[in-house]
């Protein structure tokens, strides 16, 4: 009986969704390389591979703009040595939308979403005879959706083109070196004996000036050690300004703490979970992909932040998506083997972009032929139901309940966590299909629940957040 009313609930919450085994989904991969920048296939034949697995979007992620400059101060943009590669805004913006377009239009069922991985800023420390390190060029940002070239390079990023973004800020360093150059040019129309400095000064204030314009791209510099979350907060205020999708990326991957990818320079990114905390209005972050991942346990940061949504410090909740981080180059590399889940049918670019920035999917990686589906994940009460991404509002108790099944229709063993406001509300194993729920008595404020479920061979899912707005008399 009690199943037989878990599933009339999950018809009636999601319309396209079906019994276990059945279920309807449109599944997706985010994050994926194509030979545009460090990946090896062209956009078309990803397209095809996507529909040959089965899956119903593709967002590439290749990246923007890959240069790396160090430069002898304090002439470094004028003295210095770039080491550069193929990226999107080197070899042409508009020329890799067109190809992602057509890779669409090519294959039916697949909609193709152009994206790109960027690197808004890096640091410098050592010296070129005591050895250069250079740091947090891995620390990354996914954008998603933009579909003019121009909005890709006007992104604020070292090396990006001019910008009048932050004439604020440096206009009065300009003003005074102006002021300088002016009375460089004064001592030298007087002539005399400083017609010869007063020209020297003009000269060298000139090539100051046009040094640091007030129109650069950024107001940091690579030279001043961290500059903390400044840099990429402005970037991603920028990219919510064109209206883009963006996620943290590998926040807590390892495997570039230390290597020698650049040659003699070292490079350094240590783990930045702290940034899902520290920043605010981006869409989401890579909670499920290929190495470390911690920040969607219970209390950790991922939690931290959603905290801040239910106290009214954040306005926006960040959600979790998987991470392919696809290249196609490496072995036993699976380009469905971390998927991004929308429950029910949703097709189209528009449609698709706004059930991520809804938050209404869940995360997933799959090991094997099979992968685990986390059906009619809800929260119920007097006001009606809720889903992923969305908000109960409510003035009694409420039943938090979903089910865990197989893809192939498989007896797994699971174990399926429920996360109330950072803490674990529940923890249950079963087999699938699974069904879980429970009920909470009525609260006053704003809570919400999430769900973790771990299986077999590595197998998990982690589920976005419902919230609940108590409205107790």
């Amino acid at each position: 009986m009690r199943r037989a009313a878990l599933l009339a609930m999950i018809l009636l919450t999601f319309p396209g969704a079906a019994p276990a085994g059945d279920v309807v989904e449109t599944a997706g991969v985010i994050h994926v390389h194509s030979d545009w920048s460090s990946g090896i296939h062209p956009v078309s034949r990803l397209a095809a591979r996507c529909r040959d697995l089965g899956l119903s979007f593709l967002v590439l992620s290749d990246h923007d703009f890959v240069r790396v400059e160090y430069g002898v101060r304090p002439l470094e943009k004028w003295i210095k040595r770039t080491e550069e590669r193929k990226s999107v805004i080197r070899d042409g913006a508009a020329r890799w939308l067109a190809e992602v377009e057509a890779a669409g239009r090519e294959n039916p069922g697949v909609t193709a979403i152009p994206g790109v991985q960027a690197s808004p800023f890096y640091w410098w420390s050592g010296r070129p005879w005591s050895g250069l390190a250079v740091h947090d060029l891995r620390k990354e940002i996914l954008v998603a959706g933009m579909d003019r070239p121009g909005d890709y390079e006007d992104l604020p990023r070292l090396h990006g083109r001019l910008s009048p973004r932050f004439f604020g800020r440096l206009w009065p360093r300009s003003a005074l070196v102006a002021g300088v150059f002016v009375l460089g040019i004064a001592l030298f129309l007087r002539g005399g004996r400083a017609w010869r400095a007063g020209g020297a000064v003009a000269v060298f204030s000139l090539l100051f000036l046009v040094h640091g314009h007030p129109f650069s791209s950024l107001p940091w510099d690579a030279y001043h050690g961290p500059q903390g979350q400044a840099p990429y907060q402005a970037f991603l205020d920028a990219a919510a300004e064109k209206g883009a999708l963006t996620f943290w990326a590998h926040p807590e991957s390892i495997y570039d703490q230390s290597s020698r990818d650049g040659g003699p320079v070292e490079m350094r990114t240590n783990p930045y979970p702290d940034a899902l905390v520290e920043t605010a209005g981006f869409t989401g972050f890579a909670a499920v992909y290929g190495d470390t991942a911690h920040a969607h346990e219970p209390g950790r940061e991922w939690d931290q932040a959603l905290m801040q949504v239910v106290d009214g410090v954040r306005a926006r909740p960040p959600f979790a998506i998987a991470e392919a981080d696809y290249h196609g180059n490496r072995a036993n590399e699976s380009l469905d083997g971390f998927q991004t889940v929308i429950p029910g049918r949703v097709a189209g670019r528009a449609g698709l972009l706004r059930a991520l920035s809804d938050g209404r999917m869940y995360a997933v990686r799959k090991t094997g032929a099979w992968r685990l589906c986390l059906a009619g994940f809800s929260v119920s009460g007097e006001g009606g139901a809720a889903g992923m991404g969305q908000t109960l509002v409510t003035g009694g108790g409420v039943a938090v309940s979903g089910e865990v099944t197989a893809t192939d229709r498989g007896a797994y063993p699971v174990e399926v966590t429920v996360v109330r406001n950072g803490r674990a509300r529940m923890k249950e194993k079963g087999v699938t299909p699974f069904a879980f729920s429970l009920s909470d008595p009525p609260e006053p404020g704003r809570a919400y629940y999430r769900v973790l479920v771990q299986g077999p061979g590595g197998n998990r899912v982690v589920g976005n957040p419902v919230f609940v707005e108590g409205r107790v008399p």
